[in-house]
């Protein structure tokens, strides 16, 4: 039996100080130091992924 499960979170956050881009580098090293997997990047945004687990 095969099943899939998408699962996706967007939040739009206020970037206070920040440029856009300062902010998408915090994101990204935040998201990295996390141990997801960062799969894609542009200058608007990221997708990152976690391991698959029975916790999560």
């Amino acid at each position: 039996m095969a099943f899939g499960l998408s699962l996706k979170h967007i939040e739009d956050l206020s970037l206070d100080n920040l440029t856009t881009e300062q902010f998408l580098v915090l994101a990204i090293e935040a998201a990295k130091k996390l141990d997801w997997n960062v799969g894609y990047t542009s200058e608007t945004g990221f997708i990152a992924f976690t391991k698959f687990s029975m916790s999560s």
